[in-house]
C-alpha cells in the first residue's frame, strides 16, 4: 500500500509552505499489496501534474521513494511498480538456482511513468520485494540508497518472464542478486549514504511533496533521512 501512516492510506496531497523548500516528490510504500501498483501509479501521476501546474511546467526536481519498514509482500506487485520507473530492456534482478544456473529477469516492455532522478530510503526492516525494487532502482537508474543496511531476504521467490512478455511468480529455492550482482540474502543492501536516526519518523507523514505540511505542523524535512535525500536530489543544503 502507499501512504505515510500505519493504516496504509493512499494520499499524495500536499501544500506549499512558502519557505522556498525544493519541490521534491515523496512516495512511501508500506507494503506490496494487490492494490499497491494502482496506488503508486496514481500518486506518481498526481504529484508530477500538481507540481507542473503550480510551477508553470517546471515540475519536480526528483522523487524520494521510502521503503523503510516495508517487509515486502506480493512480488508481482513489486514487478509492476518497478515498471513505473525502469525502461524496456533494463534488468529487475539476477536469479540463481541450486545448480548455479543464472537467469537475468529483463523487462521486454514497461509502462514508465517518470524519468525523474530518484533516491531510495531503506532501513533494517526493508526486506524481500522491497530489496528487489531498491536494488533494481540503484543499479539500473543510479538511485542512491539512503539509510542503513537492509534486512537481507533474497531467497524463495522467483520472478520469471513468460513468452508473452508478462511476469509470473514461482516459489522455489532460488537466490537473487541485484542487476550488478550484489548479493542480498543474509547480507542486505548497503546504503550509499548512511542515515540512522534514533527513531523512524518517516511514517508520520502522508505521501506528497517534501514541502507539504501535515498535522502538528511537522514537515517531511523534519525527518533527517528525507532531508538528506532531498539535499541529494537538489544538490543543496537545507
Amino acid at each position: 500500500s502507499v501512504g505515510g501512516d500505519a493504516r496504509s492510506s493512499s494520499n499524495s496531497s500536499s501544500s506549499g509552505n512558502g519557505a522556498g523548500l525544493p519541490d521534491v516528490g515523496y512516495l512511501k510504500l508500506l507494503s506490496f499489496s494487490a492494490t499497491a501498483p494502482q496506488e503508486v501509479a496514481q500518486a506518481l501521476v498526481d504529484m508530477q501534474y500538481e507540481a507542473a501546474e503550480e510551477h508553470g511546467g517546471h515540475g519536480l526536481a526528483g522523487i524520494i521513494i521510502d521503503l523503510r519498514d516495508n517487509p515486502g509482500g506480493i512480488v508481482e506487485a513489486g514487478v509492476s511498480i518497478a515498471q513505473d520507473f525502469l525502461q524496456e530492456g533494463q534488468v529487475l534482478c539476477i536469479a540463481l538456482d541450486r545448480s548455479g544456473q543464472e537467469e537475468r529477469v529483463v523487462f521486454p516492455t514497461t509502462h514508465t511513468l517518470t524519468q525523474l532522478p530518484l533516491v531510495v530510503l531503506v532501513n533494517r526492516s526493508t526486506a524481500s520485494t522491497s530489496e528487489l525494487l531498491a536494488g533494481a532502482l540503484h543499479d539500473e537508474l543510479s538511485a542512491p540508497l539512503v539509510g542503513v543496511t537492509t534486512y537481507g531476504k533474497g531467497r524463495s521467490q522467483r520472478v520469471v518472464q513468460l513468452a508473452d512478455g508478462t511476469s509470473t511468480l514461482l516459489v522455489s529455492t532460488l537466490k537473487y542478486f541485484t542487476p550488478q550482482r550484489t548479493e542480498i540474502d543474509q547480507v542486505g543492501l548497503k546504503p550509499d549514504l548512511v542515515c540512522d536516526p534514533p527513531e523512524v519518523v518517516g511514517g508520520k507523514w502522508s505521501g506528497g511533496r517534501v514541502d507539504g505540511k501535515e498535522q502538528g505542523g511537522l514537515s517531511l524535512l523534519d525527518d533527517p533521512c528525507v532531508k538528506l535525500a532531498a539535499e541529494k536530489l537538489t544538490n543543496r543544503t537545507l
